[in-house]
């Protein structure tokens, strides 16, 4: 176990590393609201992945007037791509850290040290600081679970073979064999790391829970409440 927790000094200076966690405290105290931003960059993302292939398919000389129903279908299609993905991160994202919420006032260092002990899987002898790290190491694990990576495994393998099919007809470059090159990087080395971060944040729980007990559950919110769990209702 490590002797207890290594806090960087607080300083005058920009960290932007602090600007992304304190994004992600934004996020994760009120996922409710922020699911809906998750949701709208999920649905970007894949319509810039998706797009491109959908062209591919279409004629390059332009359709025929009696052809204008393959358009119409491909727009609609992708807005039934656009509002599915949407949905869907929206919902994944509120299951990931539903229950789990951190409190909008958490210090952005002591968040990122949370962070850091429970990757290694090792409590930081802190009880405030291992609280804290209970509660991402759930998220944790929900995070790295195969339901929550299926959607960009399934953008990765669209965009793979929208790079297929562009090389295969004849648009080859440096750049879309290198952009391909990552897709299957991503596909072997991603479970790997995945795997590596779900053990260690169950020996975190697991650690947590045998030295200070199992948590009590957050108390179920209004359907309508919104806001940080922390912040005053109204």
């Amino acid at each position: 176990m490590a002797q207890g927790p290594k806090e960087a000094p607080g300083s005058g200076r920009f960290a932007p590393g602090l600007a992304l966690v304190r994004l992600q405290i934004h996020a994760q105290s009120d996922p409710r609201r922020y699911a809906r931003r998750a949701g709208l960059v999920c649905a970007g993302v894949t319509l810039l992945v998706v797009v491109p292939a959908v062209l591919l398919v279409l004629p390059r000389d332009g359709l025929a007037p009696d052809q204008a129903w393959l358009a119409l279908g491909a727009f609609v299609g992708l807005v039934l791509v656009g509002l599915g993905v949407f949905a869907l991160c929206r919902a994944l994202f509120r299951w990931a850290v539903g229950g789990t919420e951190v409190p909008a006032d958490t210090e952005p260092r002591r968040m990122r040290t949370a962070g850091r002990y429970v990757r290694r899987g090792e409590l930081s002898g802190d009880p405030a600081l291992d609280a804290l790290g209970r509660r991402l190491s759930v998220q944790a694990e929900r995070m790295v679970s195969p339901l929550y990576w299926a959607p960009v495994v399934v953008v990765t393998v669209l965009h793979g073979l929208s790079l297929v099919l562009q090389l295969a007809g004849g648009q080859v470059s440096p750049l879309r064999v290198i952009m391909l090159v990552l897709v299957v990087a991503v596909l072997v080395v991603l479970p790997l790391v995945l795997r590596t971060r779900l053990r260690r944040a169950r020996a975190f729980r697991d650690a947590h829970d045998a030295r200070y007990g199992v948590p009590a559950p957050d108390p179920p919110r209004e359907p309508w409440a919104s806001g940080p769990r922390n912040a005053p209702q109204r």
